[in-house]
């Protein structure tokens, strides 16, 4: 008999193994009690937590077939929860580096990825975008920003709180200028609709 009581919610790789694996790392990693103050407010802790969770929630993915709203909401809690660890390993990222450093990497990653063979083929990148966002509250006041990249290196105008943006702020919207390339390469990437086809149709 399984020790996993829902073994039918469970993806085909999850098995008593990895439910043992999961536990002893929660229970090591996260434990309840005995944690110091410092190791409490470490930040890669919240990093660590919303990972595990968010493996936990893919192990109950399985059997589609039969639980799809199952499988729906927890697919969506895998995403928040990825995408929660994302940012706070930003966050912890930004305390030991600077801007300097973060835009040789990414001019770094720019060039291997138009000369190195090794790479593949270049992928999407964003050039200029501009957005306008509404402030949080009831006054709808809005603010506004645009990002130009030049080969990997990111410079960012913006007005309000947005004029003089903190390495964390620049390392979240290097973040969505990754997310709106790489949802240009995914459309770009799509088999094409046969245009035959749609006039047949």
């Amino acid at each position: 008999m399984p020790i996993d009581r829902a073994p039918d919610i469970r993806p085909d790789w999850w098995d008593d193994q990895t439910y043992l694996h999961l536990c002893a790392l929660e229970d090591a990693a996260l434990p309840e009690r005995g944690m110091s103050p410092q190791e409490r407010a470490h930040p890669t802790l919240p990093i660590l937590g919303r990972l595990l969770k968010a493996v936990w929630w893919l192990g109950k993915t399985g059997g589609i077939e039969h639980r799809h709203w199952q499988a729906d909401d927890a697919l969506r809690m895998v995403e928040g929860l990825a995408e929660d660890a994302a940012a706070h390993a930003r966050r912890s990222l930004s305390r030991i580096t600077d801007q300097d450093d973060d835009d040789l990497r990414a001019e770094s990653d720019y060039t291997a990825m138009r000369d190195d063979p090794q790479s593949g083929p270049p992928q999407a990148c964003l050039v200029s975008a501009q957005f306008t966002v509404r402030l949080p509250g009831y006054a709808g006041d809005t603010v506004g920003g645009s990002i130009t990249v030049d080969a990997g290196v990111m410079a960012f105008t913006g007005n309000g709180p947005l004029a003089d943006t903190d390495l964390l702020g620049r390392m979240d919207l290097r973040a969505v200028v990754r997310a709106i390339e790489a949802a240009v390469g995914r459309q770009v990437e799509r088999p094409c609709p046969d245009s035959r086809a749609d006039l047949a149709g």
